[in-house]
């Protein structure tokens, strides 16, 4: 079976399509896979800044996301609210920085929240895996960014947006290929997580030998 995935892999390196495969605009890919664009697998909804003056920092309304400023790692935080809302994202969503230099930066939303214009909300269509679609995103950043390339503030519109092309699998190999990337987000986390301990466990300990505190055998005094 080893072998004969290596040959497999070794003819699409040379650009011969092996029985079971088709040849697309993005490659070779199984002949069950089809090519879509971003658009007709995903809805994406494009932010709308709401009135100044309904901004308010005492939960009135909704949480308002108007870009990086309320993004993490992973999931927004809630910093400002608005009384008078335009458009939502809902949970699940894929919020992309579509303004600024902050540009391909995404989030997953874990609430309802009012978007801004620098932000989009990508939602993965009936028949799409909401989590391989996040994935299929963060690919396509690179692309996104590209169509940026030499503007001192890059914007993307939504029409870029959704016509992003993408091999599309089976739901049911979304789910798996879903399945083994989280798997690897979660192992970097631990190994993210484990490298941070150890510099401050490092920070600590210089600390302490700078100042002196810590004195080993081989000093003299």
């Amino acid at each position: 079976m080893k072998q004969e995935i290596k040959e497999r892999v070794e003819r699409i390196r040379k650009g011969e399509v092996p029985e079971g495969y088709q040849k697309t605009t993005v490659g070779i890919i199984p002949e069950d896979w089809e090519m879509k664009k971003l658009g007709d697998a995903a809805e994406v909804v494009m932010g709308q800044s709401p009135v100044g003056t309904s901004y308010n920092h005492s939960g009135t309304g909704a949480p308002l996301i108007n870009g990086p400023t309320e993004f993490t790692e992973k999931n927004p935080i809630k910093i400002q609210w608005t009384s008078q809302p335009t458009k939502f994202c809902k949970k699940g969503d894929v919020l992309l920085c579509v303004r600024g230099s902050s540009t391909g930066r995404m989030n997953i939303s874990d609430d309802e929240y009012c978007i801004g214009r620098g932000v989009a909300a990508i939602r993965a269509k009936s028949g799409v895996d909401t989590l391989f679609i996040t994935f299929e995103v963060e690919s396509a950043v690179k692309s996104i960014l590209i169509l940026t390339t030499g503007s001192t503030f890059p914007n993307i519109d939504r029409k870029s947006i959704k016509t992003i092309q993408f091999p599309l699998p089976p739901l049911s190999d979304q789910q798996k290929i879903a399945e083994i990337l989280s798997t690897w987000d979660k192992a970097i986390e631990l190994k993210e997580k484990l490298i941070e301990e150890k510099k401050e466990f490092k920070r600590g300990l210089m600390q302490k030998l700078l100042a002196g505190d810590i004195r080993f055998c081989e000093f003299n005094d």
